[in-house]
C-alpha cells in the first residue's frame, strides 16, 4: 500500500512537470504569435480596469477580487507587466493542481500524461493563465466537489464547502454552487450519512447576507441584453422575418439557451459582443476566427458527450451529481454568454476523453 501511494506522488510530480512545460511553452507562443492576430491583445483583462476604479466596499461586486486588485497595485497602464504576467501565471497553475491530482488517480499512467499536456497546451487556458481574472477563482470549487464526489473523498467535504464559500467572494457567481453543497448535505441530513447541523447553519447564514449583497449584480448578469446573440437580439431576428411578436419571443426564449450553449463551448468574448464576423483589428483573419472557434465549440461539444454518457453509465454510482457543478451556468443560458464562463469546466470535461477508471467506490 506504501509502495502504491509513493509511486502516486512520484507518477504526481512528473505529471505536474509534463503540464508545468507545455503550459509554459503554450504561454510563451501566445505572447509571441497571438498579437499577429489580434492586434488588441492584452494580457489586462477587460474587467480589471473596473475593479481598480470601482468604489471599495461590501457591495462591490466580487469585492475581495476587487480588493485584491488594489492591494496588488495593479495598472493597466503600466507597461512593465512582467510581475503581473508571473503572478497571474502561478495562480493558475496552483488552480489546476487538483485536476492532475484527480488525473493521477482515475487514469492509466499514459492517458494521464496525455490529458497533462492537453491542459498545458489547451489555447484558452492559457490565454487566461496570463490574466488575472475572477473566473480563475471558480476552478478549485468545481475540482474539490468534482474529487469529493468521484474519489468519493467525504474528508474534504467541508473543506470544499468552505473553500467555495470563500472563492464566492472573488467571484460572486460560486454562491450558486456553494447553495448546491449546501443542499447535498441537507439531503445527507435525511439519508443519516451527515449530522453536524451546525455547520449548515453557520455557512449558511454567511451564503445568505452575501447573496443579498451581491444580489443586484446576480441581476445584472441576469439582465445583460446586449451583443449580438442575447435573447432580445434574437427576438428582433424573428420579428424582422415578419414573426408575430408573442411567437418571437417564444422562439427566442426557446433557442437563446442553446446557442447561448455553443456560445459557452467555443466563442471567445469578442464574438458574444461583435458577432461572428469579427473587425480585423481583433481578428486579422475572418477564416481563420472561423476555423478557431468551429474547433474549440467540436471538441468541448466531444468531451462534454463523453462525460455525459460516463455519468449516465455509472450514475449507480454516482447518481447525476457530477453534473451539480454546472448550475454555474445557469445564469449564462439567459446572461451574456462566451468560453470565459465555460473555463473551470474544460479541465474536468477533459477527463472524460480518456476512460477514467474507479475502484471502491461505495454506493
Amino acid at each position: 500500500m506504501n509502495n502504491n501511494l509513493k509511486l502516486k506522488k512520484n507518477n504526481f510530480v512528473s505529471l505536474f512537470i509534463v503540464f508545468l512545460s507545455s503550459r509554459l511553452l503554450t504561454c510563451l507562443l501566445i505572447l509571441r504569435f497571438l498579437p499577429i492576430y489580434d492586434q488588441k491583445f492584452t494580457i489586462f483583462s477587460k474587467d480589471l480596469s473596473y475593479y481598480i476604479k470601482a468604489s471599495s466596499g461590501l457591495y462591490t461586486p466580487n469585492f475581495l477580487f476587487s480588493y485584491l486588485v488594489r492591494f496588488l497595485g495593479l495598472d493597466t497602464t503600466d507597461p512593465n507587466t512582467s510581475i503581473y504576467i508571473i503572478g497571474a501565471f502561478l495562480l493558475s497553475i496552483i488552480t489546476l493542481l487538483p485536476w492532475i491530482f484527480l488525473a493521477n488517480r482515475v487514469l492509466e499512467s499514459k492517458s494521464a500524461y496525455f490529458y497533462s499536456i492537453l491542459i498545458g497546451c489547451h489555447p484558452y487556458l492559457a490565454i487566461y493563465s496570463l490574466k488575472l481574472d475572477t473566473m480563475i477563482f471558480s476552478i478549485i470549487p468545481v475540482s474539490l466537489l468534482v474529487i469529493q464526489k468521484i474519489l468519493n473523498f467525504e474528508k474534504i467535504k467541508y473543506p470544499a464547502l468552505i473553500i467555495t464559500t470563500v472563492s464566492s467572494f472573488f467571484r460572486s457567481q460560486l454562491l450558486l454552487l456553494a447553495w448546491i453543497q449546501i443542499g447535498t448535505l441537507i439531503r445527507d441530513i435525511k439519508l443519516g450519512k451527515f449530522n453536524n447541523k451546525f455547520v449548515i447553519i453557520f455557512i449558511s447564514t454567511i451564503l445568505f447576507i452575501c447573496s443579498l449583497i451581491q444580489f443586484n449584480y446576480g441581476a445584472d448578469i441576469l439582465t445583460q441584453n446586449f451583443g449580438c446573440y442575447s435573447i432580445t437580439q434574437i427576438k428582433e431576428f424573428f420579428i424582422e422575418k415578419n414573426f408575430p411578436d408573442s411567437i418571437s419571443s417564444i422562439f427566442s426564449f426557446l433557442l437563446t439557451p442553446i446557442i447561448h450553449i455553443f456560445l459557452l463551448l467555443g466563442a471567445r468574448e469578442a464574438i458574444a459582443i461583435y458577432c461572428l464576423n469579427l473587425p480585423r483589428e481583433i481578428a486579422s483573419s475572418g477564416q481563420l476566427n472561423i476555423i478557431i472557434t468551429l474547433s474549440f465549440l467540436l471538441f468541448h461539444l466531444f468531451a462534454l458527450s463523453k462525460m455525459t454518457k460516463w455519468i449516465i453509465c455509472n450514475r449507480k454510482n454516482y447518481g447525476f451529481d457530477l453534473f451539480l457543478p454546472f448550475a454555474l451556468i445557469l445564469p449564462n443560458l439567459y446572461g451574456i454568454a462566451h468560453m470565459r464562463y465555460f473555463i473551470c469546466f474544460i479541465p474536468y470535461i477533459m477527463i472524460f476523453l480518456f476512460k477514467p477508471v474507479i475502484k471502491n467506490v461505495k454506493n
